[in-house]
């Protein structure tokens, strides 16, 4: 039986929540992810055809580019942040299986760019399984949009057709953006079915010798919690 303590973390963030996951990842500075780029990056993740586990991504996420660096002072420290990550993905999750996805994108010059750079770098977690959905019409529709919106005025995708050789300017990334949630549900669907896929339930609080809710069935302090604590 579901219970409320079980529920938690598969409870969408309130907006207060998504500023503080906002503020913890400008904390960490220019190397981590922003919000736009997280957004990216969970949707890939969530589009994976396997559940990818979160000690593979959280030093990306968090711009630590050595084993021995991490921005978590505690486990205190360490277990809020995962915990709004967590939640965070779930809601991106729910809106996919539901159908009213939508990215977060913020309103700046190159407008997008962010948010698929992090979807980009979401998918090398399956690079395999996406090079093989680009076989297909629809699959190199949709990851050409990723591109161009990454890439800009890039010349190896002037000859796109969803360009038709136009320059990609603030106007055009706009008009292109429009396509991008149709695009992300043509990839998600590829793999998943658009009726979706079942995830583990978690805990609210998670305890150091509970099974580590990403998934690997190794124990939280010897999983995540040991790949983001000093």
């Amino acid at each position: 039986m579901m219970t409320d303590q079980s529920n938690e973390l598969l409870k969408p963030l309130y907006d207060k929540e998504i500023e503080e996951l906002r503020d913890i990842l400008d904390s960490f500075g220019e190397k981590a992810m922003s919000l736009e780029m997280l957004n990216g990056f969970l949707t890939a993740i969530n589009c994976c055809p396997e559940e990818i586990p979160p000690s593979s991504y959280v030093r990306i996420i968090c711009g630590m580019e050595r084993e021995s660096e991490s921005p978590f002072e505690n486990e205190e420290q360490f277990s809020v942040f995962f915990e709004l990550l967590m939640r965070y993905l779930s809601s991106i999750r729910d809106c996919l299986q539901d159908e009213v996805y939508e990215p977060f994108i913020e309103d700046v010059p190159e407008i997008g760019a962010k948010w698929a750079l992090g979807f980009l770098q979401g998918i090398f977690f399956a690079e395999k399984d996406f090079k093989s959905m680009m076989s297909d019409e629809d699959g190199r529709m949709a990851s050409a949009l990723l591109f161009v919106l990454a890439f800009g005025n890039d010349e190896s995708f002037k000859d796109l057709p969803i360009l038709s050789g136009e320059e990609i300017t603030r106007e055009k990334r706009k008009q292109l953006i429009k396509g991008l949630p149709f695009s992300v549900m043509l990839i998600y669907s590829h793999f998943h079915g658009f009726d979706g896929v079942s995830r583990p339930i978690r805990k609210n609080k998670i305890g150091r010798n509970d099974p580590c809710p990403c998934g690997s069935g190794k124990k939280y302090k010897k999983c995540c919690i040991a790949s983001g604590v000093k």
